[in-house]
């Protein structure tokens, strides 16, 4: 487990609050086409330190905690940034969750316009059309697409696919990609100066994300993560952004993906991985892509120690220590809450109040699909009913 001083985060924060500063790279140049000797993880070869589920960032440096906060409360766009398509991969009966997130979203564009904001859902056969066309009829921000909604056998894979081609089809004027989970939170006054330093130095070839390093497909068809060799026979993953926090791909990107059939060719069944490989599959036929890093955490654990970490560094104490910049698995007052103490500029804001029983209560990683595709307040209201899990 990685361990985390407060003096390092703060002085992380300023540099990533301050337009211009450096941020984490995980290609200088032309990558080799594997995807598997590309040198270190992305955070190990910029110099950046990675998270872990038990790790944090607390301590009393108030000096170094003072000019962070000054940074980020001082902080505002400048001409590189960029405007970005935000499709927000939500369920067509999550409507309450909806609206506690356009006052988020609201504040995430700081007022420049820079944000074109989707709610992306799929079609379906229930009885939510009407009101799903009358939700749109009043706020006009779902996207309903031809697809499937689900987590088994791809389906995931083929909404994200769905998004893309939306995006192709409708706002390709927007220079940046951003696919996000309505249940994650991001931490926009630590994400636009990246995002800015990012388009300045890299524009287009962009692909930024929580990277994970390159790892083992599982062949086991009962595993939650299962990927037939007939979607994808290679030995590796490259490496990868994670899905849930969410991403960023630079548009034209997006545009010759879908230009040379590239998610056709690879129909993985973990979507995450998917977009990775189409990735790779870019750098294979010569196109320059930059990873970048970004500090998130996907809100499930493998154990309750691990569990009990999280807790500990993510779920409490002020905003100041609160290291993450994309949070997944909240609920929709959790990330309202959130969002809300960001908005106040206040470095030692508590945060502990924002985080309700289903934010603070464990899922283990193997049901993780699970009550993605279900929703966790549901999934757990279903599966746990009050008792630990064994």
């Amino acid at each position: 487990m990685w361990i985390f001083r407060a003096a390092a985060w703060a002085v992380w924060a300023a540099v990533l609050s301050v337009p211009g500063a450096a941020v984490s790279v995980r290609v200088e140049g032309q990558p080799s086409p594997s995807g598997l000797d590309r040198g270190a993880h992305p955070e190990q070869a910029s110099g950046a330190v990675p998270m872990s589920a038990l790790g944090g960032r607390k301590g009393s440096d108030r000096a170094a905690q003072q000019r962070a906060a000054s940074a980020a409360a001082t902080w505002h766009p400048d001409r590189y940034w960029p405007s970005i398509f935000v499709a927000i991969f939500s369920r067509r009966g999550a409507d309450s969750r909806r609206q506690l997130l356009r006052d988020v979203w609201s504040r995430a564009d700081y007022k420049q316009g820079k944000l074109q904001v989707r709610f992306a859902l799929c079609e379906h056969e229930d009885h939510l059309d009407e009101p799903l066309r009358l939700e749109n009829e009043t706020y006009g921000d779902l996207m309903i697409m031809q697809c499937r909604e689900g987590y088994g056998d791809g389906m995931l894979t083929k909404k994200t696919l769905s998004a893309m081609q939306e995006y192709q089809r409708n706002f390709r004027q927007q220079e940046l990609f951003m696919k996000i989970d309505d249940d994650t939170f991001a931490a926009w006054s630590r994400l636009w100066p990246m995002i800015a330093r990012g388009w300045q130095n890299y524009s287009y070839h962009m692909y930024m994300g929580t990277m994970k390093a390159p790892s083992t497909p599982s062949r086991d068809p009962f595993n939650a993560f299962y990927e037939p060799l007939s979607s994808y026979p290679r030995e590796k993953y490259p490496q990868s952004a994670d899905g849930g926090p969410g991403y960023l791909l630079g548009g034209q990107l997006i545009s010759r993906m879908l230009e040379e059939e590239i998610p056709q060719k690879w129909p993985l069944f973990n979507e995450d991985k998917a977009v990775a490989v189409w990735v790779d599959a870019l750098i294979e036929r010569g196109h320059t892509v930059q990873y970048i890093n970004v500090d998130g955490q996907t809100g499930y654990a493998t154990t309750e120690q691990e569990w009990q970490g999280q807790l500990k560094w993510f779920h409490s104490g002020t905003w100041i220590s609160y290291p993450l910049t994309l949070h997944h698995r909240l609920s929709g007052e959790a990330i309202s809450c959130l969002s809300r103490v960001e908005a106040m500029k206040d470095p030692g804001a508590k945060i502990d109040h924002c985080f309700n029983q289903v934010d603070n209560t464990w899922i283990p990683m193997k049901f993780m699909k699970q009550a993605e595709g279900m929703g966790a307040e549901l999934w757990l209201t279903k599966h746990r009913q009050g008792r630990p899990f064994v």
